[in-house]
């Protein structure tokens, strides 16, 4: 009860203008676009291609963070007669559907506890996450976003690069995410479905659905994808070029 105090309006909106430019996470695909938004926060570890020696910001391990549980690394499973099902083992693992159990999310909206491996803890959702990427167990308790003491220099001749001389240089990376990030998309993927319902015209309530009991009874569905960067107008009573944000639909009956 007491956040959600914090989150009452007009501190639950988030503005337009607060998110155009940023990265969001949870869409990251390409290295380059991870290397350039970590650009002179990365060590020479961290850009390697070596798949022994990647350092705590490779992008590889931000796959992992994100992903949320270590895939199976196994052949692709087959069933009794021997056949081979359409997975991906270097990417996946058959126990879980998703790629994006660790996802990028405000802290309010995690779980009370942690119970399985697409889970995660509060403060395991957003910046502040730790360096592990399992769901369950003990965490490592490193933050992903802050330097660790293996990776501040400390030579006497660079104290400007020593991550430990003073807060400021240690949390630095984490401090301007929030600044350059986020987890909030502009691509929706909306479905709807509408059916016929009795109304009591007295009391307004809602009755049975209309031809139930004969077995006729009709439900449109509709798939929409709506991107909502796309520059619209809107007045009301008017039709503008409000379907332009609509870039991809579907019906079926």
């Amino acid at each position: 009860p007491q956040m959600k105090n914090l989150l009452a309006p007009p501190f639950n909106i988030d503005y337009d203008n607060q998110r155009q430019g940023m990265v969001n996470l949870n869409t990251i695909t390409s290295p380059a676009v991870w290397s350039g938004l970590m650009q002179g926060h990365m060590t020479g570890t961290d850009y390697s291609l070596s798949a022994t020696a990647r350092g705590q910001l490779h992008f590889s391990r931000f796959l992992n963070n994100r992903r949320g549980y270590t895939p199976s690394n196994t052949s692709r499973i087959t069933n009794a007669n021997g056949s081979t099902y359409n997975y991906d083992a270097i990417n996946l693992n058959p126990d879980y559907p998703t790629e994006f159990a660790g996802v990028y999310r405000s802290h309010s909206r995690g779980p009370k506890g942690i119970t399985n491996a697409l889970s995660r803890s509060s403060v395991n959702g957003g910046l502040l996450r730790d360096s592990s990427h399992a769901g369950i167990g003990n965490p490592e308790q490193v933050p992903f976003y802050v330097r660790g003491a293996q990776q501040a220099p400390t030579a006497a001749n660079a104290p400007e690069m020593n991550r430990l001389r003073n807060p400021y240089m240690r949390y630095q990376t984490m401090m301007r995410m929030p600044n350059l990030v986020s987890n909030n998309s502009q691509v929706f993927l909306i479905r709807m479905t509408i059916g016929f319902f009795e109304v009591d015209s007295t009391t307004q309530s809602l009755g049975r659905e209309y031809n139930a009991e004969t077995g006729n009874s009709k439900r449109f569905h509709g798939t929409f994808v709506i991107d909502r960067s796309i520059p619209v107008g809107f007045s009301p009573g008017e039709d503008l070029n409000a379907r332009d944000v609509v870039v991809f639909e579907s019906y079926a009956q």
